[in-house]
């Protein structure tokens, strides 16, 4: 447990986070004991972050075309990701 050590994880917000370079950012953050806030439009692809991930995993839907969409979102997850 990196808390524990003293290592401090990071916090990520990661857009397009169910597929291609976006799940691999996120997948991994979390393999390194990071927390990541994980975006798509599909959050469905996303579902298995939480069982292998737990509470260090916050999966939403969100398309980043809708500019205030995006602001609600990341205005909203700042407290819960610390970020």
């Amino acid at each position: 447990n990196r808390k524990d050590v003293g290592i401090l994880w990071k916090n990520w917000y990661i857009t397009g986070a169910s597929t291609g370079l976006g799940r691999e950012y996120a997948e991994a953050a979390l393999n390194r004991g990071d927390q990541v806030v994980a975006v798509s439009i599909d959050p469905e692809n996303m579902q298995d972050y939480r069982e292998r991930y737990g509470d260090r995993v916050f999966v939403q839907e969100l398309d980043v075309t809708d500019r205030e969409a995006v602001e609600r979102s990341t205005e909203a997850e700042k407290w819960k990701a610390d970020i």
